[in-house]
């Protein structure tokens, strides 16, 4: 794979293993969890739903992760790479400008998958049902809420401003422990929106989306909310994180 100006790619490749993989997950068992169903831009009542066990990533694929793929596949890599280059001093901030079928890529060749929305919210709201990672709304963590430039800067349609406001407003997948979940999940709200593998009923070109960014005042985004996007899309805004059920049918040590 070539970056901009036909630097290549030069990185020691990596590929997890099956430690790796549980140390960076967090377990969430077979049983029943309190969801908020989503039907076209409508979230309804919380229901109770049972799902089998899995695992999710505790942070979002951060950008070094993501270029570590790049050069093992030879897989394309982002169009911002491509018109700003790889910047390593972003290499812990979370990666976007993915659609599924590079995100899916992606968690195939680590012995992962998407997350379903169901499980990415059931994941989130453990383990009491919450609306928010550090639980109460009252104090939502500073890091969490919109500047002016933020959400000026989303209004903008150039694609050089919104790289810019990605640059300024995300963090590292890792950081910000006040926002984390109970269960050690990151970033949940305030980095990244984020892709699952859940589409549309009745339109399959559009997925679900779950969580928050940069420019979502929590006080209007909590954990059920849900959004549409098409499926072969990409956009500086969104990223994601990978699952994997608990009994994989091939195992990682079989890759």
């Amino acid at each position: 794979a070539v970056l901009t100006g036909g630097a290549v790619l030069n990185l020691p490749v990596a590929i997890p293993d099956a430690a790796t993989v549980a140390e960076d997950m967090v377990v969430f068992p077979t049983g029943d969890y309190t969801l908020c169903p989503f039907i076209w831009n409508t979230e309804t009542e919380d229901q109770t739903f049972h799902l089998e066990g899995f695992l999710l990533d505790k942070y979002e694929v951060s950008n070094s992760q993501y270029k570590v793929f790049v050069h093992q596949t030879d897989h394309p890599m982002p169009e911002h790479w491509n018109r700003f280059g790889y910047d390593p001093a972003l290499a812990e901030r979370p990666v976007v400008g993915v659609s599924r079928a590079d995100a899916e890529a992606y968690a195939r060749w680590c012995g992962k998958r998407l997350p379903t929305a169901a499980e990415w919210e059931a994941a989130a709201r453990s383990p009491d049902a919450r609306l928010y990672p550090w639980g109460l709304l009252t104090e939502p963590p500073a890091s969490t809420i919109p500047t002016y430039e933020a959400l000026v800067g989303v209004q903008s349609q150039a694609f050089g401003m919104y790289y810019s406001e990605y640059v300024a407003r995300t963090s590292g997948v890792a950081s910000d422990p006040a926002s984390h979940s109970e269960t050690g999940l990151c970033h949940l709200l305030g980095n990244v929106i984020e892709l699952t593998s859940t589409v549309m009923e009745h339109d399959t070109n559009y997925l679900v989306v779950k969580g928050g960014a940069w420019m979502n005042h929590p006080h209007y985004v909590d954990l059920r909310r849900a959004a549409t996007y098409p499926r072969d899309r990409s956009v500086l805004n969104i990223g994601f994180r990978c699952a994997r059920s608990l009994d994989p049918p091939n195992p990682i040590s079989e890759r």
